[in-house]
């Protein structure tokens, strides 16, 4: 989610961000050969979003492995347990 909203503000920000430097609007963004200039929030929000989608997808890649290696192993543990019912 958090790189869709990245995205959707480089579009939003190529259509209205100044194309030359301003008072404030020193920070610049090169979209496709587009560069605009963005304030120090604009920069600063659009770093934090991709920040963001960076870490959940190292989180959800780490949580689909250790879930992978470890719901293996509980899932065996648990075949024999039931097996070990059925002996009795």
């Amino acid at each position: 989610m958090s790189f869709g909203a990245n995205v959707y503000l480089q579009f939003y920000y190529k259509d209205y961000a100044p194309r030359a430097p301003q008072l404030d609007h020193i920070y610049p963004l090169n979209f496709h050969g587009t560069v605009v200039y963005l304030t120090q929030n604009e920069n600063s929000r659009l770093n934090y979003l991709l920040l963001i989608a960076v870490a959940s997808f190292v989180g959800a890649v780490t949580v689909n492995g250790l879930y992978a290696a470890l719901g293996s192993r509980f899932q065996r543990k648990e075949k024999k347990e039931h097996s070990g019912n059925r002996d009795e």
